[in-house]
């Protein structure tokens, strides 16, 4: 898990703050298509802060933005493990199911969003 913010000391970062620039960073990274770099921001999280569900899932993405359906599988899967009302994960995870041939596990899955997003048709997007 990410470390709890504290007061940092003058000219020290905030550990949580840090980990939040870096995935932020990634994220732009891996919309901007260079998931390499993208990646490696998320993998060095992930030695630091093993369940970050925010670095799990970013990581998730970008197999899934690769073409990497199953790597994309054990990241997302992850992710949704630890924080399983996370609908965005879980939206994206469906779509890993989809593309992996497993239309069932696909339904299910935005089943559950559905019932955490139940106004929200983007959900369905």
């Amino acid at each position: 898990m990410i470390p709890t913010s504290k007061k940092p000391d003058k000219g020290i970062p905030d550990p949580v703050q840090e980990a939040h620039r870096r995935l932020s960073e990634s994220e732009h990274l891996r919309q901007a298509r260079q998931y390499d770099k993208a990646l490696r921001i998320c993998e060095t999280l992930l030695k630091q802060y093993p369940d970050y569900v925010g670095a799990l899932h970013t990581a998730g993405l970008i197999h899934a933005d690769k073409g990497e359906f199953s790597r994309a599988l054990e990241y997302l899967v992850r992710a949704a493990m630890h924080n399983p009302g996370a609908w965005t994960t879980l939206t994206a995870l469906s779509g890993v199911y989809l593309a992996l041939g497993a239309p069932e596990m696909a339904a299910e899955t935005l089943e559950r969003v559905l019932k955490i997003r139940p106004e929200d048709p983007s959900v369905l997007t």
